[in-house]
């Protein structure tokens, strides 16, 4: 005779990217070890991986690579996911703007939101003949190369592009990234003009973003100050 299942209630949200429904489940008490070892490993790529796993356990909706989702449609997830199974009060340690010290407090995720820029076209023509596809980058993209930490902030901009970049074309040929390598890739990069970068990092700056602004009572400074957070690392520290 087999032991009792207990149905766990099923939820519904609209993914940020394109507005499309799907179901999940709240966290298991498995899921909830891979969020604390992720949580205790203060280790971007560890806690990404559990995140992703996570996603991917709780996930209903069959259709779903979450592997390949754009980052912020998975904090989104992973934030409701959090909601909704542990509650909306979320344990922080966060950085007091007066003191610049850091100190313990509660954070209400339910006021988490998704700030949607103008319209992106993934398709940017950098003159009349020659133009590229972009992509959305994953989570995987954005927090597991550890590689990022240790290069300056214009090397970082390069290697993130070199990610995202899909296809070149130009009037008589289409060019897949994947046929290239890495250098080719960051060479053909810095070889645009100033007037061509800018077009590829406007396309960064129009990302959707998951934003929590909120006001916590500080007791290194005695008041009140607001707190906003839009970095999804700092949900871990």
């Amino acid at each position: 005779m087999n032991l009792p299942k207990i149905d766990a209630p099923i939820f519904t949200l609209e993914l940020p990217s394109n507005g499309k429904k799907i179901k999940y489940r709240p966290f298991k008490i498995k899921e909830e070890k891979l969020m604390l070892v992720a949580a205790e490993s203060q280790h971007a790529p560890t806690i990404i991986e559990n995140v992703n796993n996570v996603i991917k356990n709780c996930i209903l909706t069959k259709d779903i690579d979450v592997d390949n989702l754009p980052s912020y449609d998975a904090q989104w997830i992973f934030l409701k996911l959090r909601e909704h199974s542990i509650g909306n009060m979320m344990p922080a340690r966060v950085k007091c703007p007066i003191t610049n010290e850091y100190f313990e407090t509660e954070l209400n995720i339910s006021d988490a939101v998704v700030q949607k820029q103008a319209k992106r076209d993934f398709k940017i023509m950098l003159d009349k003949d020659v133009g590229i596809v972009l992509k959305d980058l994953s989570l995987m993209d954005v927090f597991s190369d550890e590689t990022l930490e240790k290069l300056d902030q214009y090397e970082i901009v390069l290697r993130l592009m070199t990610k995202c970049l899909v296809q070149v074309f130009d009037k008589d040929n289409v060019y897949d990234a994947t046929n290239f390598t890495q250098e080719d890739i960051i060479e053909f990069l810095e070889g645009l003009r100033k007037e061509h970068f800018d077009k590829i990092s406007n396309f960064f700056d129009k990302l959707p973003k998951i934003k929590l602004e909120q006001e916590v009572y500080s007791p290194l400074a005695e008041k009140k100050i607001k707190i906003v957070i839009e970095n999804f690392m700092d949900f871990f520290e």
